[in-house]
């Protein structure tokens, strides 16, 4: 990362714990009554279950607080399709593509000319069907005829139907995690909140190629639709990382069955606290040894 990349990462950092601390654990409380606040409730938790797994993500220290559980959303048996969406994929002999950006970020509320960009890319595959979710039966934007427009798409039983080829979404983590484990690339296009890491996980494990929605053009979505569909050298990695997910010690159903029969017993509070990292309570200028640096500067300059 350059300099300037690392300032905007730990901007990036702080406003999110901002707006994580102010706005929506606080509306949490609210709703829910929680006494004390969820903030409280959260630095007391004796096990925490997170949709990750360490091959598959970054580097990062993590106390024993900590299970992986990444995949344990993704049912791979989820295969049935009904006859509409069947007939469909049977005959896209050549494969279909999954186009979806999520459910709070609408396809149609995408401006024309970026809509414009994706159905015009698309046009220029026409062996190729595009499925993808738009919220709406009007649209101004020519649609091509190997195009399909629908406000829903069964997205799991897709992906394991055997002419699936690739999926262009947000960068969800969720989306990242089912093509990945149906051992299909991606191409994504970050839109906010954690897409722009989520994506770059996915990118530098070789699994997907990224859009920037600031930079979008015709010629780059050809490009990275083209790159995905002739490159083996994503599906190859995502064959590898869908075995690596399935390739555990133990379940992840059986170590959560376990994780929450200890975190009920009531000698566990005792267990848990020898456990607890320290970091939660302390402040921030503790936490980031602010008080080092600023003691060095104030050295140097003579202050003390």
């Amino acid at each position: 990362m350059t300099f300037f990349q690392k300032v905007v990462n730990i901007l990036i950092g702080h406003v999110t714990s901002f707006v994580l601390d102010v706005f929506v654990q606080a509306q949490q409380s609210r709703v829910f009554n929680f006494d004390p606040d969820l903030a409280s409730i959260s630095k007391d938790a004796s096990s925490v279950l997170i949709n990750s797994v360490p091959f598959f993500d970054y580097s990062m220290p993590l106390s024993h607080q900590f299970s992986n559980i990444g995949g344990i959303t993704v049912d791979k048996n989820a295969q049935y399709l009904d006859p509409y969406w069947k007939s469909i994929a049977d005959d896209a002999k050549d494969g279909f593509v999954l186009v979806s950006f999520g459910g709070i970020a609408r396809t149609v509320d995408m401006t024309p000319a970026m809509q414009r960009i994706f159905f015009d890319s698309f046009s220029r595959f026409p062996h190729i069907t595009f499925i993808a979710k738009y919220e709406s039966t009007n649209t101004t934007v020519a649609i091509p005829e190997n195009v399909i427009l629908t406000p829903w798409i069964p997205q799991l039983p897709l992906m394991a139907h055997r002419n699936y080829k690739t999926i262009i979404t947000h960068g969800g983590w969720s989306s990242i995690l089912e093509t990945t484990m149906h051992s299909k690339p991606m191409i994504l296009m970050p839109l906010f909140a954690d897409h722009a890491k989520n994506s770059k996980v996915a990118e530098s494990k070789g699994v997907a190629v990224l859009l920037d929605k600031m930079r979008l053009s015709q010629r780059r979505v050809v490009h990275a639709i083209n790159t995905i569909l002739t490159n083996n050298r994503y599906t190859r990695n995502c064959e590898k990382f869908s075995k690596m997910f399935s390739d555990t010690p133990i379940s992840h159903e059986k170590l959560i069955e376990w994780r929450i029969r200890q975190a009920a017993k009531p000698s566990r509070k005792s267990f848990a606290k020898h456990l607890k990292p320290k970091e939660p309570d302390f402040f921030y200028f503790k936490l980031a040894l602010i008080a080092i640096p600023v003691a060095f500067l104030c050295k140097k300059q003579g202050c003390i």
